[in-house]
């Protein structure tokens, strides 16, 4: 939408030598949808995830493969959920078995808020960042989380001791990927790529 919007510039990846180290499947960029148009490249990925469920794995036992999990009378109370409309009714739709989340019928958009209106039973709180899930964790009895963050979410609550593990659901997973892009008139296009290879630094 921004390259046909006219809203962004051209990026020279010879000015990107880090661009090199990126993740295998971001490195050749003309493979990823969205980022080049006419043989020129408009957006350099930069991080990316899945949103799947992360639990803990003291409390939930054996260990989920489904999001269906989320919507267990086990888990009332114990659940902390993303807030973001957009990203909830897909993930939802997915775990209905919808196999296009981002088309679906008015039956199945009712479908959808029906099913996450019914979620909120078992809800203790909702989450914006991934900080904000952390905190949350710490001082409550979270058995399940809704994690839109991913393995960057997991790792860092690993990191302050939670016994926890991640999974992609069976029905699915959405995913994420951040880009950089340099917006049309900026003022000085070679610092905006060196900001962006500085970025890319594995430094």
């Amino acid at each position: 939408r921004y390259i046909k919007a006219d809203l962004v510039t051209p990026i020279d990846l010879s000015k990107l030598p880090n661009q090199k180290d990126t993740l295998p499947r971001f490195r050749d960029i003309t493979k990823v949808s969205g980022d080049t148009k006419d043989g020129k490249v408009y957006g350099i990925p930069f991080c990316f995830d899945s949103i799947g469920l992360i639990y803990d794995t003291d409390k939930v036992k054996p260990a989920p493969t489904s999001m269906s999990v989320l919507w267990d009378p086990a888990y009332k109370g114990k659940v902390l959920a993303y807030d973001n409309g957009e990203h909830n009714f897909s993930f939802t739709a997915l775990t209905l078995g919808y196999k296009d989340p981002f088309n679906l019928s008015a039956e199945q958009m009712a479908a959808v808020k029906a099913k996450l209106v019914e979620l909120k039973g078992n809800v203790l709180s909702f989450y914006t960042t991934a900080d904000e899930a952390q905190q949350i964790y710490q001082n409550n009895y979270v058995a399940l989380i809704w994690a839109n963050y991913g393995q960057q979410q997991v790792k860092a609550l690993q990191k302050i001791g939670a016994h926890v593990a991640y999974i992609n659901p069976s029905e699915g997973a959405l995913a994420w990927l951040d880009n950089w892009v340099i917006s049309k008139g900026v003022r000085d296009k070679d610092a905006a790529e060196k900001w962006i290879d500085f970025m890319l630094s594995k430094k």
